[in-house]
């Protein structure tokens, strides 16, 4: 699973698609499988130091039958590639889910029913920076005859929740360096930006990506994804670019702007032979 951010915050998540099993990630079979959604599946809140915030989850049950279901906070770091990375709630620098109140905790909704789930986010006096949390809704199936408890699936889907404090936002970010691969059989070209974040918000870098032949003439350009990067941390944003290519030696220029006070820009070079 990885942190999208081109996606609305608004937009209603997809169907579950983590199956647990024995604690491991594993595939369940269409006949197994839990269906819910949640909406949001992001919420981007300012609140005062000291301050609270309360918002509103819907849970909606896409299957026949009824399903069980707890709610409960988890922390989560982003690894340098996207892939989300879960921890126990409390234990990251950033976290926030220490400050959660979800009401109810444990319920049940009825086929192709929906259940609205509200938390309170209550900022202790003194926090400053960005702050960050998933509340996650995972599913308790009940045992149908002739299977075992322990080869029970569960299913879990998350809203994620991103907490600013006003007044208190740094944003720094740099582009720390640029790697191109070899064009593809399809000649297309991946290109990897390296984006530090060294402000205390998350931020969320796009851009564009141009190649210019050896002459200077502009071959082509691609847009480069809204992408989030942590505080603290490292992201590395590919951009695809697929436009016309030249033999010798390209330009490939990147621009992002993440929400700072300057456009970034960087510049590298990749010999095509």
């Amino acid at each position: 699973m990885k942190e999208s951010s081109g996606s609305n915050p608004r937009a209603k998540s997809r169907l579950v698609l983590l199956g647990l099993l024995s604690g491991m990630a594993c595939f369940i079979s269409p006949s197994w499988a839990v269906r819910f959604l949640v909406a949001p599946p992001r919420f981007e809140l300012t609140i005062p130091s000291g301050g609270a915030s309360t918002q509103a989850i819907e849970v909606t049950n896409a299957d026949e039958k009824p399903v069980k279901l707890k709610a409960y906070p988890s922390d989560w770091t982003l690894g340098s590639s996207g892939e989300m990375n879960y921890q126990k709630s409390g234990t990251q620098t950033h976290s926030c889910s220490n400050w959660l109140t979800i009401n109810p905790m444990e319920f049940t909704i009825p086929a192709q029913g929906t259940q609205v789930v509200r938390f309170t986010l209550k900022a202790p006096l003194g926090a400053s920076g960005g702050y960050w949390t998933v509340v996650f809704f995972e599913s308790a199936p009940e045992p149908r005859p002739g299977e075992r408890v322990g080869m029970l699936f569960n299913a879990r889907v998350g809203s994620i929740v991103y907490a600013t404090i006003v007044g208190t936002g740094t944003k720094s970010g740099k582009i720390a360096g640029l790697k191109v691969g070899k064009p593809s059989p399809e000649k297309s070209l991946m290109v990897t930006a390296l984006f530090q974040n060294s402000g205390n918000v998350p931020l969320r870098p796009k851009g564009k990506l141009e190649v210019f032949d050896p002459q200077g003439k502009r071959l082509g350009t691609a847009d480069i994804p809204e992408t989030a990067v942590l505080p603290e941390s490292s992201r590395e944003i590919q951009t695809l670019y697929s436009g016309t290519l030249a033999k010798g030696t390209l330009r490939i220029t990147v621009t992002l702007d993440y929400g700072g006070s300057e456009i970034l820009a960087g510049e590298t070079t990749f010999e095509n032979k």
